[in-house]
This record gives C-alpha cells, sequence and structure tokens, in this order.
C-alpha cells in the first residue's frame, strides 16, 4: 500500500524511477520473493488494481517474472490465492491486471510459448 501512496501519475520521472527500482527489486530478489510471495502480493495487489493502465501493466509484467519463476508445486498452491480480490471497490481492475499476470506468464520471445504454459493453464 505504501507503493501506491507515494506514486504521482502526474510525475513520470518519480513513475519511471520507482518502476525501475520494482524492476530491480525482483529481478535481484526474486528467490525471497517467492520466499514470501503471500506478503509481497499484498503490496502488489493494489497496483495491479490501479485505474492507469500504464500502472496496471508494469505490476503484471514485473510479476509475471516472479511466476515463471515457480516451480510446478509452487504454481498449484500460489495461483489460485492470486485470484482473491481483496478490493472489490477495484474489481475490475484487478481482474484485468491478474488475466495480464497470467497472459504474461505464458509468453516466451517470439511467438512461442514459455516452457511452463502447459503445467500453468493445467492449474487454471
Amino acid at each position: 500500500k505504501e507503493i501506491i501512496e507515494i506514486l504521482d501519475i502526474q510525475n513520470p520521472e518519480q513513475v519511471e524511477s520507482i518502476f525501475l527500482a520494482l524492476g530491480y527489486y525482483i529481478k535481484f530478489l526474486h528467490k525471497h520473493i517467492i520466499e514470501d510471495l503471500d506478503h509481497v502480493w499484498s503490496y502488489w495487489q493494489p497496483l495491479l488494481s490501479h485505474s492507469n493502465d500504464y500502472i496496471k501493466e508494469f505490476a503484471a509484467e514485473s510479476f509475471s517474472f516472479i511466476v515463471r519463476k515457480l516451480d510446478q508445486k509452487q504454481l498449484s498452491k500460489r495461483i489460485p490465492k492470486l485470484m482473491i480480490c481483496k478490493d472489490e471497490e477495484n474489481f475490475d481492475n484487478f481482474k484485468s491486471g491478474v488475466a495480464k499476470i497470467f497472459s504474461d506468464s505464458i509468453k516466451s520471445s517470439g511467438t512461442n510459448f514459455h516452457s511452463k504454459t502447459e503445467g500453468f493453464l493445467s492449474i487454471l
């Protein structure tokens, strides 16, 4: 929630700096994030529920990196939890953000699917 409170979408430099920091956070600390995914998810949900499409898409793209790092057992445990919206007021935004996570999680480079797509889709 703190991330969303300092995010000023009228200030593009600030938005870029925050997203750059979050990107590095995910890239370098993904193993620790996976260990405490429920806690991190509670901070990510407001970003996915944001009314600004740019913020919502960045949040989804960056979190899909984490989802692709999960093994099959972790996926089957975590995916159902990712679909629970705790902010009913922004449910439509949240729903499109989670859909973006799922679509980005199965994408790979070019026209290919990610290697974990079959296991991921079997859970959905």
